[in-house]
C-alpha cells in the first residue's frame, strides 16, 4: 500500500533537516571539494578531469584547480593520455592512498558515534532504506523533466 502524505511528511522533514546540516558543512569547508576529487581518483584506475567534473557535477576550473592543488601536495599525478597525448590522466599516489586512508578513518570514528546506540539491523535497515530511496530518486531524474511535473490546467 502506498503511504498517505502524512507519512512521507514524517519522513521529509528529517531528510531535509540531514541535507541542509551537511549542505552547511561542505559550505564552510572548502576542502570538501579538494576531498571529493582525491575520492574520484582514488576510486579510478586513471581518470580524465572531465571525467571527475562530470562526476562530481562540478566546473571544469574548478576541477583544475583541486587537480593543481593535489598534485602540488603529491597526492595525485597527471599524466598525458597514452591514447591521443592530447588529454591528461589523474591518478592518485600512495602518499594519496594513505591520505585517503586517514581520511576514511576519521570519517568512520564520526559514523561510529553516531551508530554507538543502534544495533546491526537497524542500520542495515537504515542502508536497505536509503538506496531504495535513492534508487527511486534516480530513476526518476532519469525519466526526464516532463514525467515530474504535473501540467496546470488551462484557463
Amino acid at each position: 500500500m502506498t503511504p498517505d502524505d502524512e507519512k512521507i511528511g514524517a519522513v521529509i522533514a528529517p531528510l531535509y533537516a540531514l541535507s541542509s546540516g551537511m549542505t552547511r558543512v561542505v559550505a564552510g569547508k572548502p576542502a570538501v571539494t579538494r576531498l571529493a576529487v582525491l575520492q574520484t581518483v582514488a576510486q579510478a584506475e586513471s581518470v580524465r578531469p572531465s571525467e571527475i567534473a562530470g562526476a562530481l557535477h562540478l566546473h571544469q576550473s574548478q576541477v583544475t584547480r583541486q587537480i593543481k592543488g593535489l598534485e602540488d601536495e603529491g597526492l595525485i599525478e597527471v599524466v598525458a593520455n597514452p591514447e591521443d597525448n592530447r588529454s591528461w590522466l589523474v591518478t592518485v599516489t600512495e602518499a594519496g592512498r594513505a591520505e585517503m586512508a586517514r581520511l576514511q578513518e576519521v570519517g568512520m570514528t564520526k559514523w561510529r558515534r553516531y551508530f554507538a546506540d543502534w544495533d546491526e539491523e537497524e542500520v542495515a535497515q537504515l542502508a536497505r532504506l536509503l538506496t531504495k530511496l535513492h534508487t527511486s530518486i534516480e530513476q526518476d531524474r532519469s525519466a526526464g523533466p516532463r514525467s515530474r511535473r504535473t501540467r496546470r490546467p488551462r484557463r
